[in-house]
């Protein structure tokens, strides 16, 4: 089975061509996802995203991605820029903008000639039910916040597709000023917090000016990532909300930065998150396991 590896910002995803090989969406992608994710011995990947044909003739592809765990996601910031890079270069559909079907979403992207894809990620989900929130598991509810390790952690819940759990340190002055540290220390506990029904992403965040956060992420069913695209989108919505962030904003993540941007539907927009950033291909192999139900 033909594959090729891909990052957007250190966020690397294993890219598995269904558009010209429709039998193999069928395999057992949750258990091939933990396989060929394993970075000592396997490909290594923070999980494996499938390029398929488009549900609607009028959309270009659509992606379905797993995580290094097995489980399945139904948004990927950077793997949707990756998944445009390669509809636009590997596939040939050379449109301006193409229409990505992830999850429930359609996602509108816009390859460049430097490697750069923006992409309009659509409007963000700002209620409990859009992050499978139990209520009656929360600390307080105003401001958010949950019991971790005995310390109220403060968070603003944000959906792009997916369920965020962004927390401040100005908010949080308990954390320790090590951020990287500090995720990998708290991010197990909240990613599994009761309170969070489906599980959820945990970012921790210095807002360092009006134009500039740090953001560092414990991605649901992958741990530390280097990038989180949903997640720096869902940032920049919380702290545009509590006036942190202007309209739009960069967002320096391990992996380098991605460009936000954000304006509500109250304040004249379109109410639609877009993130502009790059994707690069690494290589591409063939894969061959020996396990029963694995194989292409």
């Amino acid at each position: 089975m033909r594959f090729t590896k891909m990052h957007g910002l250190g966020n690397d995803y294993i890219y598995i061509d269904v558009m010209n090989e429709p039998e193999l969406e069928h395999l057992a992608w949750p258990e091939l996802s933990v396989a060929m994710s394993e970075r000592r011995t396997s490909i290594g990947a923070d999980g494996v995203i499938l390029i398929c044909p488009s549900r609607d003739a009028a959309h270009h592809a659509r992606m379905r991605t797993f995580n290094a765990d097995g489980s399945e996601s139904d948004a990927c910031g950077n793997g949707t820029r990756c998944v445009a890079k390669y509809v636009h270069e590997r596939l040939g559909i050379r449109d301006e903008i193409l229409l990505i079907e992830s999850g429930d979403r359609v996602l509108a992207c816009e390859p460049d000639d430097q490697g750069q894809v923006r992409v309009a990620m659509g409007r963000p989900g700002l209620d409990l039910t859009d992050c499978a929130i139990e209520p009656a598991e929360l600390v307080s509810s105003e401001p958010m916040s949950i019991d971790i390790d005995g310390e109220k952690l403060v968070f603003t819940a944000i959906s792009m597709g997916n369920p965020h759990a962004v927390a401040f340190v100005a908010d949080n002055r308990w954390l320790g000023s090590d951020l990287a540290m500090e995720i990998r220390r708290f991010g197990p506990q909240i990613e599994r917090h009761p309170a969070f029904t489906e599980r959820i992403n945990a970012h921790l965040v210095r807002v360092d000016d009006k134009a500039h956060a740090t953001v560092h992420t414990w991605e649901r069913g992958a741990g530390p990532t280097r990038a989180c695209g949903t997640g720096a989108c869902a940032t920049h919505v919380a702290a545009a909300l509590a006036g942190r962030l202007d309209r739009e904003a960069t967002m320096t993540l391990p992996g380098g930065n991605l460009l936000v941007s954000w304006t509500p539907v109250k304040q004249g927009g379109d109410g639609i998150v877009r993130q502009t950033g790059p994707a690069e291909f690494v290589f591409d192999g063939q894969w061959s396991v020996a396990h029963e139900g694995m194989t292409a």
